[in-house]
């Protein structure tokens, strides 16, 4: 009778064993196959701005994470040299992409949202972001000879933490907190320029999941909670951010033409009494040449200036403001107002913003702007009313022109002799 309840234990144990490695399985491999078809939609549409290469970069480690710590389940227990030799590289390789995943988290936190030349400002610190990951990795990597790390019982071929074990562990969730302290730092920011909400409630959701997992890890760490978790938390984003390209420019996260095109519409259509429509055409003078001198990055750093000075004035409570880059260094504003002096006021609004802009920046050129705008007429049309704002900023960019080819002709003629 005993012997019979100790087959009937192992039988029940075994049994069970293979239940929670059959789910541990296919929830990665549905987070694989997640992961993979968003890694092809990246891979075939594409900019090659920093923010989505680095997005690109950190799905491709959690990719190899997921199938290592598969492989890893895998291995764990079964019996054989084979076996205990891969288990031991799937265990190495699962831990080490866990550290390079965290980094990677880290530094899309700090690229999204902050533009291409910040991107270019962290990579010169690449070396102390990536130091504490190459140091636990080059760990991890003598864990097989020393055991710092972890250790695998040759008999039973199972897994086990050393105590060295908790820094790795709090190694990658510094990561994901340090990124969390940043980005509530960046939504609150966001938050005061009376950003939409719905965006940083998505915000909040996203940068919590990774947190979330690792508290999920410490009360149950059989379930493969944390990759499904960070793999959720990326099919956010990509889905997001899909949505944002239909009605949003991919630089300075504005409105897009065709976001334009549908707000424009619906104002015409749709006209309140009592309520006046105003269009405005802003142009960047001079963009090119910023472009041939300082180079493209420099070009978009600009361009991403120029719309944060638009955004600030656009964001007054006394505006009713939609605010969209339509192509190149052209900006619109569709302004409703009841006051017909609103829309003066705001174009006197724009111009010192830039002079203030220019006076408080160190860059070695001047960010200046032609505007046209016109009241849009019962009688107009879309085209109408864009070709009436499109002429008041000819006229206006011509005097520009105008005027500082007086000014270059002037300092010409002082250093004459």
């Amino acid at each position: 009778m005993q012997f019979t309840n100790i087959v009937l234990f192992c039988y029940t144990e075994h049994n069970g064993n293979m239940m929670e490695t059959a789910f541990f399985l296919e929830v990665n491999i549905l987070s694989l196959l997640i992961l993979l078809w968003m890694q092809f939609k990246l891979l075939t549409n594409m900019d090659q701005q920093a923010v989505n290469i680095v997005f690109r970069d950190l799905m491709q480690a959690l990719i190899l994470a997921i199938i290592a710590d598969s492989a890893m389940e895998i291995f764990s227990g079964m019996q054989g040299q084979a076996a205990f030799f891969f288990h031991y590289i799937a265990c190495t390789a699962t831990h080490m992409l866990a550290g390079l995943t965290g980094t990677l988290w880290f530094l899309y936190t700090v690229c999204e949202g902050c533009g291409s030349t910040k991107f270019w400002l962290v990579r010169r610190r690449y070396i102390f972001l990536l130091l504490p990951a190459f140091v636990d990795g080059l760990l991890l990597l003598s864990s097989p000879f020393t055991g710092i790390m972890f250790s695998i019982d040759p008999v039973t071929n199972t897994f086990s933490s050393e105590p060295l074990f908790t820094l790795h562990l709090i190694l990658i969730y510094a990561y994901y907190t340090v990124a969390a302290i940043r980005k509530q730092v960046y939504i609150v920011l966001a938050w005061r320029r009376h950003t939409d909400g719905y965006n940083l409630l998505m915000e909040q959701v996203f940068i919590m999941f990774p947190l979330v997992s690792g508290v999920l890890y410490i009360f149950f760490p059989m379930l493969p909670n944390m990759w499904p978790i960070i793999s959720l938390s990326l099919l956010m984003v990509f889905v997001e951010s899909q949505l944002q390209q239909i009605s949003l420019d991919a630089l300075t996260k504005l409105n897009n033409r065709r976001g334009f095109d549908t707000h424009i519409k619906n104002a015409l259509s749709q006209r309140q009494e009592g309520w006046l429509i105003f269009l405005f055409i802003i142009d960047l003078d001079l963009f090119k040449k910023i472009n041939d001198t300082y180079g493209h990055v420099e070009g978009d750093a600009a361009l991403m200036q120029a719309a944060d000075t638009l955004r600030s004035v656009c964001a007054r409570r006394d505006h009713n403001c939609f605010l969209a880059r339509t192509g190149g260094d052209e900006f619109i504003i569709v302004l409703k107002a009841t006051d017909p002096r609103s829309a003066a006021n705001l174009r006197q609004r724009i111009h010192g913003a830039f002079t203030k802009l220019n006076k408080t920046t160190k860059k070695p050129y001047a960010l200046q702007v032609s505007i046209g705008y016109e009241q849009a007429e019962d009688w107009m049309t879309v085209s109408d009313l864009v070709a009436a704002a499109d002429r008041k900023l000819y006229e206006e960019k011509k005097l520009h022109h105008q005027q500082s080819g007086s000014r270059s002709t002037g300092a010409t003629a002082a250093r004459l002799p």
